[in-house]
């Protein structure tokens, strides 16, 4: 491995893990209408 290519380990990872937490928000979302208010809380306390 190259020095750089550690970066785009890492970068990919964590653009995977976003895609994986979005995936299980949207199918709460659609799932149950409760989800928008934990989305919220969420949100509030980012």
């Amino acid at each position: 491995m190259e020095k750089g290519d550690w970066k785009i380990v890492v970068i990919l990872a964590i653009v995977l893990l976003l895609a994986v937490l979005l995936a299980v928000n949207l199918g709460r979302l659609f799932s149950t209408p409760v989800a928008t208010d934990v989305v919220r809380q969420v949100v509030n306390a980012t």
